[in-house]
């Protein structure tokens, strides 16, 4: 009988062993770096962005908030390298805790990001998302389609490339009666076909120099 206590109790010591403090402290540390790298947009930039300028008082009204610093996104219309600068169209979108532009319809209206230097259109396409954060310099009279359009022009001092949707390329299912348990590149014990995806995804942050 105390041999069976004994053996039982020794089970109970080796399965109760503490954690070790320095992986408590690993844990805690990276909590803490996720929750420091969590928005897109730097803290020492978002320290000096004005809250309370929403982008419908922007649209109404540009020139009135010239000189304060924002934070918009959305989807990218058009990237036009110019002499001198780099001009991006975006479609404005509502940007969540992270500043990620929400996926939907919904939206404010259009802007347009400015930055010298040079940016590779078939990177920052049509459809790709955008977070950019920098100050209101006015406002240009243009056009969407025929309707003439009053675009805020926002001059970048940092901007971030949400990774692309992620793109699937699939097989088509097939039943099992289709082809036999052996059939490559679905092999399995059952005879029933499954099919294979892959995905890719890039992001870039973007600072101003």
């Amino acid at each position: 009988m105390n041999f069976y206590k004994n053996f039982h109790a020794s089970r109970h010591r080796i399965f109760s062993v503490p954690t070790p403090h320095w992986k408590r402290g690993l844990v805690g540390a990276v909590l803490l770096i996720g929750l420091g790298c969590s928005h897109a947009i730097s803290p020492t930039v978002r320290q000096g962005v004005d809250a309370g300028t929403t982008f419908g008082q922007v649209l109404q009204s540009p020139g009135d908030h010239a000189g304060k610093r924002i934070i918009w996104g959305g989807e990218i219309v058009a990237t036009q390298n110019q002499s001198d600068q780099v001009e991006i169209e975006v479609i404005q979108k509502t940007l969540d805790s992270a500043g990620e532009p929400r996926q939907g319809d919904n939206s404010g209206g259009r802007f347009i990001l400015m930055q010298p230097g040079y940016l590779e259109p078939e990177i920052y396409s049509k459809g790709r998302r955008v977070t950019g954060a920098g100050k209101i310099v006015g406002s240009r009279l243009g056009a969407v389609g025929e309707k003439e359009y009053l675009y805020p022009l926002v001059e970048l001092e940092e901007l971030y490339l949400w990774p692309e949707t992620p793109q699937y390329d699939s097989y088509p299912y097939y039943p099992s009666f289709y082809y036999g348990p052996w059939w490559y590149p679905y092999p399995n014990s059952y005879g029933l076909g499954y099919g294979r995806y892959y995905f890719r995804h890039r992001h870039h942050r973007h600072h101003r120099h």
